[in-house]
């Protein structure tokens, strides 16, 4: 990874595989509410990555900022196209960025224990690229998993 990213911690032994797991170590200490465009919220999320001791697997959106970023250097082309090409063009599987998600009269709330409606915030889960930044319906999302459990989207090679 060092030769995509090296201004990461311990990039020099960091794999893509690692990343993919989540089992690196990277932590993203620090989340904006500024509304960034992509390449904005890569640069913002990828110098808020740390390095901590884990025994285990560890969410932190930040292993798929940096594989974005990784995406970038080798393509040349934005997160957002490559999905939309890979997802809507080759896989014919439709699905709506974050804030259409929110506006859309199809969304459900989520309620805390006292039954109150809350949701979420829009900003943060938008600028979660490579993870939170879509949203599809079930059909949809089950097309994605057939596809991705056949192989027909990233092939085992």
């Amino acid at each position: 990874m060092s030769q995509y990213l090296p201004q990461l911690p311990a990039a020099n032994t960091v794999t893509v595989q690692q990343l993919l797991n989540m089992t690196v170590g990277y932590n993203q200490i620090g989340k904006t509410e500024t509304t960034l465009d992509e390449t904005g919220y890569e640069k913002y999320a990828l110098s808020q990555l740390v390095m901590e001791q884990r025994e285990a697997w560890y969410y932190s959106a930040g292993n798929y900022v940096a594989l974005v970023g990784i995406l970038r250097q080798v393509t040349g082309r934005s997160y957002a196209d490559l999905l939309q090409e890979m997802l809507k063009g080759q896989h014919h599987i439709d699905y709506t960025d974050y804030n259409d998600f929110i506006n859309s009269s199809y969304r459900t709330a989520n309620y805390g224990a006292d039954g109150t409606a809350y949701f979420d915030n829009p900003n943060i889960f938008n600028r979660e690229i490579g993870t939170g930044s879509i949203e599809m319906t079930t059909g949809n999302l089950y097309k994605l998993l057939r596809d991705e459990l056949s192989n027909k989207i990233i092939s085992k090679r």
